[in-house]
């Protein structure tokens, strides 16, 4: 119910009677009314670490003393640019989303607490670092074979990352280096036909890009010897006893002429070897024997090449008759 304050006249006071109520908001008139003030919010954020091309979410926890929630939502910008933003939980707690496309580097953000109607904004900064994505570097190689040229593939995954830049493939055997770029994170290395036989031990370095990080592998190559084979022509028909039968043939292997020696020996029916030779191969692979004069009968010529430090040894076999 309103009051009324009754005033009594005086002489001389033409304002005499009844005047409203004083306002009960009006702190001036109603000492029992005080002013709202607003709470200072206090901002609590850790920094975060994530790896370039995946999302991070931030956890914020906005407080404002004792037996107060504030409400409201939160905000991270980068500059003026809003990265993601959050309404505020009933424990006062906001989870934003940023996104994972933030570059590569270390950014000092800011969160920014909108405030209500009983607690003051704040705002406070946060560091995030964007990290180089770890790739996956793997490489691979067929069987090689001395003479045969080989093709060592490189493959880097790595996610949303930038998969550009360059390979070092270093021989740790034989002591060479070679260096390519990456197509779609794919390189192939062609590794020489002129690679020793024996075991290599490659090693893969990728040196990064702006969002990758380095890489090495390491991989054992075995490279085999070339394969050869050997020929050998006997005289066409029969040889006639006493005479000096002649013997030409060659040892070849692919990519890579052979040298050496190919041995030929001569066994009789019996199983007895009667004559040996020994012929250098000359620089075509090829080699020409003359045999002791035989007796007539039927004899088997095994041409024997011994092989060498890069091709295989073989060997054949054909029939001789002397009458």
């Amino acid at each position: 119910m309103p009051s009324y304050v009754a005033r009594f006249p005086v002489p001389g006071d033409p304002g005499a009677g009844i005047e409203p109520p004083a306002a009960p908001d009006d702190p001036a008139t109603n000492p029992e009314t005080e002013p709202v003030v607003a709470r200072p919010a206090t901002v609590t954020v850790a920094p975060l670490s994530r790896v370039y091309g995946t999302a991070g979410t931030v956890r914020v926890q906005v407080t404002a003393g004792a037996g107060a929630t504030p409400t409201g939502t939160v905000q991270i910008r980068k500059g003026t640019a809003v990265l993601g933003s959050a309404t505020l939980d009933s424990a006062g707690v906001a989870r934003v989303r940023l996104p994972a496309t933030l570059a590569r580097a270390t950014h000092t953000l800011t969160v920014a607490y909108s405030g209500d109607a009983t607690t003051s904004p704040a705002a406070v900064s946060l560091t995030v670092t964007v990290a180089r994505v770890t790739p996956r570097l793997t490489a691979s190689a067929p069987p090689l074979r001395y003479g045969t040229a080989g093709t060592l593939t490189v493959v880097v995954g790595a996610g949303a990352g930038d998969r550009t830049g360059t390979v070092r493939l270093e021989d740790l055997t034989a002591g060479s280096v070679r260096t390519g770029t990456l197509r779609n994170g794919t390189v192939a290395f062609t590794l020489p036909k002129t690679m020793r036989p024996g075991e290599h031990v490659l090693r893969v370095t990728y040196l990064g890009s702006s969002t990758v990080a380095p890489a090495t592998t390491t991989l054992r190559v075995t490279v085999r010897k070339a394969v050869s084979r050997t020929t050998v022509q006997v005289p066409a028909g029969t040889v006639r006893a006493g005479t000096q039968a002649v013997l030409t043939g060659r040892v070849t292997a692919p990519g890579v002429t052979a040298r050496g020696t190919v041995t030929i020996r001569v066994r009789s029916a019996a199983g007895a070897v009667v004559a040996t030779r020994t012929a250098t191969l000359t620089s075509t692979g090829s080699y020409r024997v003359v045999l002791p004069a035989l007796r007539a009968g039927s004899y088997t010529v095994v041409a024997q090449y011994a092989g060498s430090a890069t091709v295989s040894a073989s060997h054949v076999g054909a029939r001789l008759s002397v009458r």
